[in-house]
């Protein structure tokens, strides 16, 4: 597996704090919700703009990126398999994360912070050990 997505149906807090969760995984202890709230800034992700494919970085050898889409995740799934060979990239080699765990109020870095403690608990007990 060379990548994998995280898609919310949201404007993209729960993909980002899954995404970050994967990325900073080597840590010991886990990050606070202003950590992951800075490294959301740096990856330049806007709020105001659903559908873009952010990217979050490497973990254990995997590209990870994150998207929000505030309906139709699997419309955009289907885009990006369809565009990936174009790019020549095959789309067997991504996976695909679509969160079930949304959070349609999540709009700032704010709202991240103050909601990060329970949906970062919701979205570790959706994704597993």
């Amino acid at each position: 597996m060379k990548g994998r997505v995280y898609l919310s149906e949201d404007s993209g807090g729960c993909a980002l704090i899954a995404a970050a969760l994967e990325v900073m995984s080597d840590r010991k202890e886990m990050p606070t919700a202003q950590e992951v709230a800075l490294w959301g800034m740096q990856t330049g992700m806007e709020w105001s703009r659903t559908g873009w494919l952010w990217p979050a970085g490497e973990a254990r050898g995997r590209s990870v990126f994150f998207c929000g889409v505030e309906s139709r995740a699997p419309i955009l799934e289907r885009s990006l398999h369809c565009l990936m060979p174009m790019l020549g990239v095959s789309p067997l080699h991504w996976e695909f994360v679509r969160l079930r765990i949304k959070a349609p109020r999540v709009r700032s870095w704010r709202e991240l912070v103050r909601e990060y403690p329970r949906l970062s608990r919701l979205i570790r007990e959706e994704m597993g050990p």
